[in-house]
């Protein structure tokens, strides 16, 4: 996939970007359809859909650090082209998406970078403080080497996104019915059954035959990697807010 090329939905500054997409997610989507594109976007930057909510306001104060460069990787994956996000450096802006889509945490990214603080590096993906060449090529490198697994969460980003049947990943509250709190500790068994059946049967073992079988149900596959990524994006977000709470 040529991911420059592609053509966009939308260009423009960031809160224009944001104005666009929230008023075209408020024509087109279906009853409720507008809340869940909210709440999936939410689960992505790991915050909370009022937050989300604010960001779409004229004027509002936009986000910092991580949630930024995940609302980016968003708006990227569902079309629009933030001019902003084009104009940074590209060694920049494709290891900041390996972040925004949930391939690595941005402890490791800056670690990798030789940063002490993550804050520090993201002055720098950014585009307001500027890196060494061995950082530039530090950067290159990390995306050279994972890009097929970074258009392969960009892809799956963007099906959710795009899918009107999206859901919120979000856990049950105590309020919610037994019925469906039995529900989801039921999805939590299917998807740790389906771990056990991969590690025994691992993926890049699958015979070519075995493969064009699958890719019969390649819409099934990347739905579900589209729900497993927007929980994992949780999970590591929720992991990085507790380690910068801990004493």
């Amino acid at each position: 996939m040529n991911h420059e090329y592609k053509p966009a939905l939308f260009r423009g500054h960031l809160e224009e970007c944001l104005i666009e997409f929230a008023a075209t997610e408020r024509k087109s989507t279906s009853d409720g359809g507008y809340a869940r594109t909210v709440a999936a976007i939410a689960a992505f930057c790991g915050v909370e859909p009022t937050t989300v909510k604010r960001w779409f306001r004229p004027n509002a104060s936009r986000p910092k650090g991580e949630p930024l460069i995940k609302l980016l990787c968003c708006l990227d994956a569902a079309g629009y082209r933030v001019i902003e996000w084009e104009r940074l450096p590209k060694g920049r802006r494709h290891f900041a998406e390996l972040i925004g889509f949930g391939l690595v945490t941005s402890e490791r990214a800056a670690a990798m970078l030789g940063y002490t603080t993550s804050s520090t590096m993201y002055q720098v993906l950014i585009g307001r403080a500027g890196a060494s060449e061995k950082k530039d090529q530090a950067m290159w490198d990390a995306w050279k080497e994972r890009r097929d697994d970074l258009e392969r969460n960009r892809a799956s980003t963007k099906l959710q996104l795009t899918h009107d049947a999206a859901r919120s990943t979000r856990e049950p509250s105590p309020q919610t019915s037994p019925v469906l709190r039995s529900r989801f500790r039921a999805t939590i068994l299917l998807m740790e059954g389906l771990l056990a059946l991969l590690d025994d049967n691992h993926p890049e073992a699958i015979s070519d035959r075995e493969f064009e079988d699958l890719r019969r149900s390649a819409e099934t596959v990347l739905r579900l990697s589209a729900h497993l990524t927007t929980i994992s994006s949780r999970l590591m977000s929720s992991s990085e807010r507790s380690k910068e709470t801990r004493p």
